[in-house]
């Protein structure tokens, strides 16, 4: 009777991966861009960059795209301070009202697109203080239709190339179906909810996902860590050998002949003469991965120790050395091909592999395909007290705010550093404090801070309403025109008006 032999193993994989594309996201050298934006009450501010290369020379097979450090845009606002191979530094000093520059810009020629950073910095009038709102925004060039189309493209292109060379390989030995299934099914689904993903939850946690799905299906590597980690080509290579591990070795023999001549070899490999022994070893050898089976279950039935069980067990060892040898020559192969395909187009294919993978890379085709990891310290200090900044913000002892991340968290969509602060106007709390609870001290720092989030809400030509009516009161000594306003058609200045007036009535 014939049976099923074991799958194909991986010998030896350093990291693990899920596409072609996201190999250039993985590590290589460094790139620390460090913005700090210090605001003065009159809304001037005085704005600093330092970038700063590591390990710029650690890859060098780069051919195509060659390490880049970006430079400053040519904004006049930059005083550059210092600028070499490894670092660059400028300071802007801006005056109120002007427009405060970025600092990071990268030209995506292949696409004609810039990815960058914005910054916005808003001074708006809330009669209780001055309010001061701050953001700054980071966005690659990558658009998400674009993205999936090209990607599920070279997916399809590397993975039938890939199948291609299975079947011309190891279709004799082996059932290659359930590793057609997989690559075309299984592995597709995986990669196109992964295409998918990246643009709704970020491409750490898409690909964080496709890992642990990869695991499930039998790949080593469970954290996305390892993977991101991973040297560009170990990646690739693992992931042929984990699709090559779904195909399965043919059953012993294809029919009764066949069979008897098997198990004549290994009778006489076992039992025979010094010569036939060696004559049915370099045949069983020729023969190769079919009668793998065969053999392993001739030595469960061998005496330990014995002749029979050496020469069965180094019969079997030489085959599997040399399909494995030649597994790992395929793989090889294939991952030095997709590598020149991407790094070394012929001249007249070299603009669209550069179109293609500007459309999947982004500003990282710009760096390196090695690639360039780009890191992202921001800084601001507003002036007053922080009234509020987003979740991916800390606040340091100095009453400062920063935000560190990479480019990878802005792939496919943008990523904002937002806050706000608010110096009091004392003059003005302390008056409508007398208006509405008939003490100048009365108004306490908690309904101050209720009062002012919900003028915070508005947008600007309501809040001009509503502060109005704030100063009004405040001028008149008298509810009224907060009221009037309360009681008017409903729309957002009423209900503001409303809120102000329940809160100044609510106790401490």
């Amino acid at each position: 009777m014939s049976r099923r032999g074991p799958k194909l193993r991986i010998r030896s994989a350093a990291a693990a991966g899920i596409s072609v594309a996201l190999l250039a996201l993985l590590g290589g050298c460094e790139l620390d861009t460090e913005t700090f934006t210090e605001v003065a009450e009159d809304g001037s501010a005085v704005r600093t960059i330092v970038i700063q290369a590591k390990d710029m020379d650690k890859r060098k097979e780069a051919e195509t795209f060659p390490v880049k450090r970006y430079v400053l845009p040519a904004d006049p606002a930059w005083k550059v301070e210092e600028s070499s191979d490894v670092k660059l530094s400028a300071k802007a000093e801006i005056k109120p009202g002007q427009p405060i520059p970025g600092g990071y810009e990268r030209q995506v020629a292949a696409v004609d697109r810039k990815a960058g950073n914005r910054v916005k910095l808003e001074l708006r009038d809330h009669f209780l203080c001055t309010e001061y709102v701050f953001e700054e925004r980071f966005a690659d060039t990558v658009k998400e239709d674009e993205f999936k189309k090209v990607m599920m493209e070279s997916f399809d292109t590397e993975t039938n190339r890939m199948l291609e060379a299975f079947e011309k390989e190891f279709s004799e030995s082996h059932d290659l179906a359930p590793a057609r299934k997989y690559v075309t099914k299984d592995l597709r689904k995986l990669f196109e909810d992964t295409s998918t993903g990246v643009a709704r939850s970020g491409l750490w946690a898409a690909v964080g996902g496709a890992v642990l799905r990869l695991a499930f299906g039998g790949f080593p590597f469970k954290k996305v860590d390892q993977l991101m980690q991973a040297d560009p080509r170990e990646v690739l290579k693992a992931l042929l050998a984990h699709c090559l591990n779904k195909a399965q070795l043919k059953p012993d023999a294809a029919n009764d002949d066949e069979e008897k001549a098997h198990a004549a070899l290994v009778d006489a490999l076992t039992k025979g003469a010094v010569d036939e022994q060696a004559a049915a070893r370099k045949k069983l050898e020729a023969l190769g991965p079919c009668v793998l089976g065969r053999l392993d279950k001739a030595l469960k039935t061998a005496a330990a120790g014995s002749g029979a069980a050496t020469r069965l067990e180094e019969t079997a060892k030489a085959i599997r050395a040399a399909l494995d040898a030649k597994r790992d020559a395929v793989i090889q192969r294939l991952a030095k091909e997709t590598e020149d395909a991407f790094l070394k187009a012929p001249p007249e294919k070299k603009a669209e592999t550069e179109k293609r993978l500007a459309q999947m890379l982004g500003a990282h085709i710009e760096g390196n395909f090695a690639s360039v990891e780009y890191m992202f310290l921001v800084r601001v200090k507003l002036p007053g007290e922080l009234a509020w900044f987003d979740e991916n913000g800390y606040k340091l002892r100095d009453g400062s705010l920063r935000w560190n991340f990479s480019a990878l968290n802005f792939f496919q969509r943008e990523y904002a550093c937002a806050a706000r602060s608010r110096v009091w106007k004392e003059a003005n709390v302390e008056a409508l404090a007398s208006v509405f609870l008939g003490d100048p001290k009365a108004l306490t720092l908690r309904q101050r801070s209720t009062l002012d989030d919900e003028l915070a809400k508005l947008e600007p030509q309501v809040l001009a309403r509503v502060t109005a009516a704030l100063a009004a009161c405040a001028e008149q000594k008298a509810k009224t025109p907060l009221e009037k306003l309360a009681s008017g058609a409903d729309g957002p200045d009423s209900a503001c008006a409303k809120k102000i007036l329940e809160a100044l009535a609510a106790p401490s």
